[in-house]
């Protein structure tokens, strides 16, 4: 007997939910544990399931951790998207921006996908891997942010480099959290301040 269409969209269903399940419990255990410790028979067991559902579903632990860093770029290219534009007068538009901007790169998620780029920085296999994923996520993002201040008359080259500049101000003051969690330098006033200074030349 063939399988109906309905029997295989709730195979797929299953599969999708299974896979998301997965990736959810890796990021889970990735923020708390750290990915160098990590292991697929934790992630199984936080989604409870076992650790042949890893490799049903995804082959190798590595497949496993490049999903979890699409997810990562995804969700933090999706709460970029939800960042004004020229509509919005620049101060309160540069606000909104430095708000997403610090909370997204403190997502669960991405945070995870940050995680495993640094324990896997010896594995250049697993680096080229992850490489179309992380160039896409970029250039997305870069195109949001020149969009959104395309009428501030800055070249699109200078916009890039202050949106990078904003960016490792974020991680950099998330790994000095991560030793010291009383610093508190790069707040959302802190980002939205440097890039009032940088784009209009006031303080």
């Amino acid at each position: 007997m063939h399988p109906t269409a309905s029997s295989r969209r709730s195979q797929a269903d299953r599969r999708a939910q299974t896979r998301a399940a997965l990736i959810t419990a890796a990021v889970s255990c990735i923020n708390t544990s750290g990915a160098a410790a990590v292991s697929t028979q934790q992630i199984a067991a936080a989604a409870n399931l076992t650790r042949g559902a890893v490799q049903h579903h995804f082959g190798t632990p590595e497949a496993l951790y490049l999903a979890v860093i699409d997810h990562g770029w995804t969700t933090l290219v999706d709460a970029h998207r939800r960042a004004p534009g020229p509509e919005v007068p620049l101060p309160d538009r540069l606000s909104t921006w430095a708000a997403i901007m610090h909370d997204a790169y403190r997502h669960d998620t991405t945070r995870a996908a940050y995680e495993l780029l640094v324990a896997h920085r010896s594995n250049p296999a697993f680096l080229d891997s992850q490489l179309p994923i992380l160039k896409t996520a970029e250039q997305t993002l870069d195109d949001l942010w020149t969009t959104a201040l395309a009428d501030t008359g800055h070249h699109t080259a200078t916009l890039i480099k202050l949106r990078t500049l904003v960016r490792s101000c974020i991680l950099g003051t998330i790994v000095r959290q991560a030793v010291d969690p009383t610093d508190n330098t790069a707040t959302v006033h802190d980002l939205h301040q440097l890039m009032l200074t940088q784009i209009t030349g006031q303080s």
